[in-house]
């Protein structure tokens, strides 16, 4: 889709990266890469100031907002990407109240930017809504199994069903 030059797979790829560092530096999690000034602490969670923490949600609601413009789906995959981040986080160990910030950060991200966006965003609330989203369907079924699928849709290669080996880090 990148290669294509589909319009909404690049604007997500290019706002999610910065709604996933802009959500971490909500959170206070890890250290700044830009020489911003961070009190460094023996601690992994640095939180910011309130003043802080409120400058970096606004951008992190604007990147939303800008993406949503041009791609709802795009500003629904930036929110998604944190709050799997979030989740990915907690669930490894790591801080609570940075996993609730992050979750809630998100939220945040995605209300702000529906306003932001209005009058053109009550277009996507109501019948249709979804569509406008995502795109209309495409035509038939192309009767692929959960076989193909799970195999990346390789072709009739005999290793093809080697690539469910790449799963295996996922269940471990």
């Amino acid at each position: 889709a990148v290669a294509a030059g589909r319009s909404g797979t690049l604007i997500a790829y290019a706002a999610v990266p910065w709604c996933l560092h802009l959500a971490r530096r909500v959170a206070g999690l890890g250290g700044s890469i830009s020489g911003d000034p961070v009190t460094r602490t023996p601690e992994v969670v640095e939180h910011p100031a309130n003043a802080s923490r409120l400058s970096l949600l606004a951008r992190l609601v604007l990147v939303v907002a800008v993406a949503g413009a041009f791609s709802p789906a795009a500003a629904l995959v930036a929110a998604m990407s944190v709050v799997v981040f979030a989740v990915g986080g907690w669930v490894a160990g790591g801080n609570g109240r940075a996993t609730g910030i992050l979750v809630a950060a998100a939220v945040v991200a995605v209300t702000g930017a529906f306003v932001l966006d209005l009058p053109w965003s009550m277009n996507l609330v109501g019948e249709g809504g979804w569509t406008s989203v995502v795109g209309v369907a495409g035509g038939a079924s192309r009767g692929w199994g959960v076989w193909r699928v799970l195999r990346f849709g390789i072709g009739p290669s005999p290793l093809g069903g080697l690539a469910l080996f790449s799963y295996l880090p996922l269940m471990v």
